[in-house]
C-alpha cells in the first residue's frame, strides 16, 4: 500500500446550501413582459426610421455633389483678363548716392512740411475771395528751407 493520505471528498462552503437545479434556472435567462417587448419593438422601429433618414440625407448630398461636378466639367472656360500695364516710372533708375541724399532731404523736410501743410490748408482753402490758392509743391517747400 501507498503511504499517501487520501483527502475525503468535501463540498465547497459556497455550494453547501444551494439547490442542484439552480444552475439550469440561471441559464434559462429573463423573460420579458408584453409591455417590455412592445417598448423594445418601438425603439427598434425608431432606430430604423432614423437610419433611413440619414441614408436619404447622405444620398441627397451625394447627388448634389455629382451635379456640381457635372456643372464644373461642362461649364465654358472663362477668358483670361487682359494684363494691366505697369506704372510709367517703374524703370526709373536712381543711383545709391541720389537715393540716400533724397532720403536725408525728405526726412529733414518732413518736419517742416507737416507744420507748413497744416497752416497752408487752413489759409489756402478759403481766402474770402471765393478762389482757392494753388498749393506749394514739395520742391518749393524744400528750396525755401
Amino acid at each position: 500500500m501507498s503511504s499517501e493520505h487520501t483527502v475525503p471528498c468535501r463540498t465547497r462552503p459556497t455550494n453547501a446550501n444551494k439547490h442542484p437545479g439552480e444552475i439550469v434556472l440561471q441559464a434559462r435567462g429573463h423573460r420579458c413582459t408584453t409591455e417590455e417587448m412592445a417598448a423594445a419593438k418601438d425603439a427598434k422601429a425608431a432606430k430604423v426610421v432614423a437610419n433611413q433618414a440619414g441614408i436619404e440625407r447622405m444620398a441627397g448630398i451625394e447627388l448634389e455633389m455629382e451635379e456640381n461636378q457635372v456643372k464644373m466639367l461642362t461649364r465654358k472656360a472663362q477668358p483670361r483678363p487682359a494684363p494691366k500695364g505697369r506704372p510709367k516710372d517703374h524703370r526709373k533708375v536712381v543711383s545709391g548716392k541720389e537715393k540716400s541724399l533724397s532720403l536725408v532731404v525728405d526726412d529733414e523736410a518732413q518736419g517742416e512740411l507737416t507744420s507748413n501743410v497744416a497752416l497752408e490748408d487752413n489759409n489756402s482753402l478759403d481766402d474770402g475771395s471765393g478762389k482757392r490758392k494753388k498749393k506749394k509743391g514739395i520742391r518749393e517747400s524744400i528750396s525755401q528751407a
